[in-house]
């Protein structure tokens, strides 16, 4: 990768956007698109382009993350499953989309919305206060 893609300007605040948890190896952004409200996307902080180039240690931990807050989501929006999806053709920058599903149709990449940030910004402090309350280990 040459350019700095729109997930690190996020993190280091070139560009806005929701963070709702960071550490050494990864950040987690809310999307601008959501499927549900509540999609945030797992994203570590090197610049892989392809899911499978991650190095082991860092899918494990990007995976936990995930995980974690797969079980937030599943409490803090009451739904029946959470999708986890490794996709990103538009974004060149491994990620992992972590949305409350309620419907198999949630998964088609059609239903994404575009709420407006104050929407957004609603659904990331939610998410930030429930992992305060209950941190990724």
């Amino acid at each position: 990768m040459t350019e700095t893609s729109v997930f690190t300007k996020i993190r280091l605040r070139e560009i806005p956007g929701e963070i709702i948890y960071q550490d050494e190896l990864i950040f987690v952004p809310m999307t601008i698109a959501p499927h549900n409200p509540g999609h945030c996307l797992v994203v570590p902080i090197e610049e892989i382009g392809n899911f499978e180039e991650v190095p082991e240690k860092l899918y494990l931990h990007i995976m936990k993350v995930a995980q974690h807050i797969a079980r937030v989501q599943r409490r803090l929006y009451d739904c029946p499953k959470v999708a986890l999806a490794a996709v990103g053709m538009s974004v060149d920058h491994t990620h992992i989309h972590v949305f409350p599903l309620y419907a198999e149709k949630d998964m088609d990449p059609d239903s994404a919305k575009q709420p407006p940030a104050e929407e957004i910004a609603l659904e990331a402090d939610r998410l930030r206060t429930a992992l305060k309350e209950n941190p990724p280990a």
